[in-house]
């Protein structure tokens, strides 16, 4: 690797400027260039040696790029994710828990020294995820957006109940009045899909998890589907609807429009995995043993 991208979580975290010192070291022989985003520059009078540090805007930081870390939590990961995807990047992407609880995110602090050196090498394995996506047609336009943990629709102003049409390989699934649906991908099981009563799901199950938000019916439970059984969702009433992607970008939806949510031919993510981390310890650490 001769260029890497560091992403870095968005709080004054004091614990991140002593890591990009440290990636400054361990890496000053190894690579040419350093990036980070534009508005961390102001962390430049705070590092020292930082001759092959540069900072980039969103449309740079990963052109040409051979890798990329991240420092932060499941949402800083999510970042840099959507980022790949919006510049389709190859690069494959380590991640480093600065947050609370990081159940996506592959290593502590704790392995830097080991596994920079290690992911640097291309002695880490890597590991490639699916990335899903949601089409929005209305008319003849169409527009398309990926995400990687869940898609979330729901109201956009007063919290009232509002219905909408979800459809699995075009046969009726739900016809769902409450507050809204989550559908989720396997590794966003374990994000706002569980904390609305949707289960855990392994990420090697190839899959997408409902899961209403809300519904005002006693039936109504979460579905687990094929990934390649395209979801579509409709709204057959006029109502003040968003979309929110990964919990990182808003869509305002249009009741004429139809959604359609498939897995995605064209966009994936490559992981570095910690080859002494297993999926169920990590499960039994975060959510059942207790941070």
């Amino acid at each position: 690797m001769n260029k890497i991208a560091i992403f870095v979580k968005p709080s004054q975290d004091p614990r991140v400027i002593q890591v990009i010192q440290k990636l400054i070291e361990l890496t000053k022989n190894e690579i040419s260039e350093l990036r980070l985003e534009q508005e961390r520059k102001s962390l430049l009078g705070q590092l020292q040696n930082a001759s092959n540090c540069s900072f980039k805007n969103n449309d740079e930081i990963l052109r040409e790029i051979d890798g990329i870390i991240t420092l932060g939590g499941d949402g800083t990961l999510l970042g840099a994710i959507r980022s790949t995807s919006l510049h389709h990047c190859k690069a494959p992407i380590l991640s480093f828990n600065l947050g609370k609880l990081g159940f996506n995110t592959e290593f502590n602090l704790s392995e830097l020294e080991n596994t920079v050196s290690q992911f640097i090498s291309g002695k880490l394995p890597l590991i490639s995820k699916k990335l899903f996506e949601v089409e929005l047609a209305c008319s003849n336009k169409k527009k398309s957006f990926c995400f990687f943990n869940d898609v979330v629709i729901s109201r956009n102003d007063i919290s009232r109940m509002f219905s909408l049409d979800i459809l699995c390989q075009n046969d009726l699934l739900y016809q769902l009045s409450g507050d809204g649906v989550i559908i989720s991908s396997p590794v966003g099981s374990t994000a706002y899909s569980l904390a609305a009563g949707g289960p855990i799901v392994h990420p090697g199950v190839e899959s997408l998890i409902i899961t209403p938000i809300c519904p005002h019916s006693l039936n109504q439970r979460s579905v687990v589907v094929p990934d390649r059984s395209p979801i579509t969702i409709r709204f057959p009433q006029a109502s003040s609807v968003i979309m929110t992607l990964d919990g990182q970008e808003i869509v305002e939806l249009d009741n004429k429009m139809k959604v359609t949510i498939s897995c995605s031919n064209e966009h994936a993510v490559l992981m570095a995995q910690n080859p002494n981390a297993s999926y169920f310890k990590k499960l039994a650490d975060k959510f059942i043993n207790g941070l």
